[in-house]
């Protein structure tokens, strides 16, 4: 009796992996051989998911069904380290090489299988062409379509497996204890791969030559904390974290990187993506390691590689100023140098972003907090103290990891949402490398990703349709949950996070805007590329030195480029104009477009979509219930009071409002504790001295006392000058090509309706279209001028009647009335021109009554008519008058004769 077991990835196809095991286990009955028993496995298993398949140790045979899953969500890589143990210790004691393991192709796999399976994939050879384009799973859903191959396939397995269990020497069996120890084998060859894929991938923009500074919000690691901003925190609340961008990786592996549109994350995941590329060598740290550090990930006994504790002479650099930290500034000579640690001090886990103190010892065991990290890779050091509580002072070494691939991860997967969906695992270096894609060994990804060897970066998942972030969310959680070693940043402007799920691995972090210094930097990177930008910039920089409001609308990236745009667009900078230049700033910020995507739609969603014209009202009332405060942090009942006016009605709830806001504006938007995170000061100044140029019937003066801000009397009397001199200037928050359009917060109220009107002159027609009445149903006795005017700006109509007209010739211009669906003309004998319905939407046409006369081949060149009621009074109609396919073809025209009268 030989035993076999099966290895496949499980919740996938269960109902028709039973079905062909079964159909298999029959044949293996009838068979004349040796006998098969199938190792099954318990009824409630104990063992996770990726501990591996039952029975792969002890069993005589092994069938993998090979599938994209299997590689990439399957047990694939531990059984297969199982079975090259097995086989290796065989040949070790035998000298022969067992033979026990059978890869069938459950699903087709367009990556080229690792050499140990590609070594034991002797079965595609010779089988027919439905195996291998197929796949045993869809043989074994459609066995009755594709009986013949079905039929030869399962013999030739059963054939296999008979030669496997009589030629060659038994495998020796391995308990729990050698099988957990077992070397990865599918692994072997992937080092090539990955300097090939290291080769060919790129960063998506260059990163930015200033240093950026990045803020710990409190409560990360739990609740949401405050949003970033450069206004003061509420007194209740102390100050965050400030430290330099590049000890991002030293505060966990799990990071959300909040902050409004335009602030830099898509370049600061470009620099983390750079810095993984250019790192050389696996596991070292890169040129800034002394020659006499030890390697990473083996620091001296007893002490990690950094002292987190501010009271220690030079044991870090104190932050508590909000100043971006100087690699190295507050060292001693005493201190050992980064990465080199000195003994006789307790180890801390920082990697999971907890808010407790430090932990024991990593130990190795299931579980620590400090057993997920890749071999050889160096423990993040926690960078402040976590005194939570009183809000000390907090201490970081500057240079502790500076220069090291982040996380000790040389792969990077640096993925974009704008599609409206991420890529599988199987579908990230097509996505990211496409050229290296033909030579990516099955499951590679997920083997970087489980070893924690490659981290991920996703950007644009403010991109995502409302609808589809959920679903993205859901799929991004998924991976970082079945892959725990694997570090992760999410850049997000905090819409649609789903907060209650992230629990204590992440670490909430806002992008610190650019100092004065760094915007000048950063101008002066920009300017180096073009002599034009150059002239702009000589033009800029003294006007940053007399200018504040300037300077400070320039705090992002994206403001500070839009800037050197605007100034070099004009064909003598000097002459461009202030308000020129700081709307173009601002709106380089504030109002972002919409990004079109080929996701598809949602069902539903498109109606409940929150008009562009209630966000920019929105905007304008929240920014100037801004004005004044002393931080740009309001909370959502002061927000939403701005919002809402006395005797409307509102749809949209309110915290749909505010994220629908956070998506096309630049603010950010965090639940709990509800608060809606605004730009800095001079923006806030700029969009409320818009919003009140352009608000008739505001009393600006009684609001300047009360928010009492000379910036904005300055800026509100500039705007206004211009407005007198030139003409008006268009709001920043209002629609490109058009006035101001103000909207409430909620929904118009409802229209008046009727569900008939009677008019019988043109004056009635007037009044009906002054009222603004919703009318399904037109009813026009006699002769009623204008209706061509009239008939398209009636709200909801549906149904129009025109009775007792002599004069009417012809049908008024239907073209403009898409609601239109029926016309009934009645006791109007001269009407002969149809024209107008073959621009129309209407359906249903009733003439009563019809001349005696053919009937018009206008009718035939309609779009949607679909039906014609004609009634003559004459004894019998015409001979040409009747169709000559009646009911045939669209429309289907109808006469009907009336006997009496």
């Amino acid at each position: 009796m030989y035993r076999y077991a099966v290895s496949y990835a499980h919740g996938r196809d269960e109902a028709w992996v039973a079905r062909f095991l079964d159909e298999l286990r029959r044949r293996l009955d009838a068979a004349d051989g040796p006998r098969f028993r199938r190792l099954v496995p318990p009824a409630a298993p104990t063992g996770a998911r990726d501990e591996g398949s039952y029975g792969v140790g002890t069993a005589d045979i092994v069938l993998a069904l090979c599938s994209p899953a299997y590689f990439n969500e399957g047990p694939a890589q531990r059984d297969w380290a199982v079975l090259a143990l097995r086989r290796s210790l065989g040949q070790a004691r035998t000298g022969v090489a067992p033979q026990l393991a059978l890869p069938l192709v459950w699903e087709p796999v367009d990556r080229r299988l690792p050499e140990p399976i590609a070594t034991a994939d002797v079965l595609s050879a010779g089988r027919p062409a439905e195996y291998r384009s197929l796949g045993l799973a869809l043989l074994t859903m459609q066995a009755a379509r594709h009986r013949a191959a079905w039929d030869r396939v399962l013999d030739a397995i059963v054939a296999r497996m008979t030669a496997m269990a009589t030629a060659g020497a038994a495998a020796p069996e391995l308990d729990d204890r050698l099988a957990a120890e077992a070397p990865d084998a599918l692994s072997a060859d992937d080092a090539a791969f990955t300097e090939r894929f290291r080769n060919e991938v790129t960063p998506v923009v260059p990163a930015l030559p200033v240093a950026r500074t990045v803020r710990v919000l409190r409560g990360s690691g739990g609740a949401p904390g405050t949003a970033p901003d450069r206004g003061d925190p509420p007194p209740d609340q102390a100050p965050a974290v400030a430290l330099a961008a590049e000890l991002l990786p030293e505060l966990g592996r799990r990071i959300l990187l909040v902050g409004p549109p335009g602030a830099g994350h898509t370049t600061e995941l470009a620099r983390l993506v750079r810095r993984a590329l250019d790192d050389g060598t696996p596991g070292h740290p890169g040129p800034v390691r002394a020659p006499d550090d030890p390697t990473p990930g083996q620091p001296e006994a007893g002490r990690p590689p950094l002292d987190p504790t501010p009271g220690r002479p030079g044991g870090g650099q104190r932050l508590d100023d909000g100043t971006p930290g100087h690699p190295g500034a507050d060292r001693t000579p005493h201190d050992p140098t980064p990465g080199q640690p000195e003994a006789g001090r307790p180890s801390h886990d920082p990697t999971l972003g907890r808010s407790g103190g430090g932990q024991p010892p990593d130990d190795g065991t299931p579980g620590h907090p400090g057993a997920d990290l890749a071999p050889g890779q160096p423990s993040a050091p926690r960078p402040w103290d976590d005194d939570a509580v009183t809000g000390r002072s907090r201490a970081v070494s500057g240079s502790a990891g500076v220069g090291w691939a982040p996380w000790g991860c040389r792969i990077p997967f640096v993925l974009s949402a704008r599609s409206g969906a991420l890529p599988r695992l199987d579908g990230m270096v097509p996505t990211l490398a496409p050229l290296a894609a033909a030579q990516e060994p099955a499951g590679w990804a997920a083997r970087q990703l489980r070893s924690g060897r490659a981290f991920l970066a996703v950007d644009d998942l403010d991109a995502v349709p409302e609808g589809n972030r959920a679903a993205v969310w859901e799929w991004l959680l998924h991976l970082l949950e079945t892959h725990p070693r694997a570090p992760c940043v999410i850049a997000t402007n905090g819409t649609g996070v789903p907060w209650s799920r992230l629990g204590d691995d992440f670490r909430v972090v806002g992008l610190g805007p650019l100092a004065p210094d760094d915007t000048r930097a950063l101008l002066n990177a920009r300017a180096a590329e073009s002599p034009g930008d150059r002239q702009a910039l000589d033009v800029l920089l003294p006007r940053f030195d007399t200018d504040p409001l300037l300077v400070g609308v320039a705090d992002r990236p994206a403001a500070a480029a839009a800037l050197l745009r605007a100034a070099g667009s004009v064909r003598r900078p000097e002459r461009a104009s202030r308000h020129r230049l700081l709307r173009a700033a601002v709106s380089a910020v504030w109002r972002r477009p919409r990004e079109e995507t080929t996701a598809p739609p949602v069902p539903g969603l498109a109606a409940n979509q929150v008009p562009d014209s209630v966000l920019r009202a929105a905007s304008g009332r929240l920014a100037v219930a801004a004005l004044g405060l002393d931080c740009s942090r309001i909370p959502l009942r002061t927000a939403l009071s701005a919002l809402r006016e006395p005797g409307i009605s509102h749809s949209a709830s309110s915290e749909r409002l505010l994220a629908a806001l956070a998506d096309r504006a630049g603010v950010v938007f965090r639940p709990g504790p509800d608060t809606v995170a605004f730009p800095n000061p001079e923006v806030r100044t700029f969009l409320a001295a818009h919003h009140l140029a352009h608000a008739p019937g505001t009393d600006t003066d009684e609001l300047l006392r009360t928010h009492s801000s000379a910036e904005l009397g300055e800026l509100l009397r500039q705007l206004r000058a211009v407005e007198t001199g030139t003409g008006t200037i268009r709001s920043v928050l209002a629609a490109p090509g058009g006035p101001p359009h103000r909207l409430s917060a909620g929904s118009p109220p409802p229209r008046p309706a009727v569900r008939r009107a009677d008019v019988r002159s043109s004056d009635e027609l007037r009044a009906l279209l002054r009222s603004g009445t919703a009318v399904p149903e037109l009813r026009c006795f006699g002769t009623v001028d204008g209706l061509a005017e009239a008939l398209w700006r009636l709200p909801g109509l549906r149904s129009l009647v025109l009775s007792d007209d002599p004069s009417l010739v012809a049908l008024p211009e239907l073209a403009g009335c898409r609601s239109l669906r029926s016309v009934r003309v009645l006791r109007c004998p001269n009407l002969r021109d149809l024209t107008a319905l073959e621009s129309s939407a209407v359906m249903f046409l009733d003439i009563d009554p019809w001349p005696n006369l053919p009937v018009p081949d206008d009718l035939r060149r309609t779009r949607w008519l679909s039906r014609v009621d004609l009634v003559t009074g004459g004894p019998r109609p015409r001979q040409g008058a009747v169709p000559a396919q009646l009911g045939a073809v669209f429309p289907e025209i109808r006469i009907r004769r009336r006997l009496h009268g």
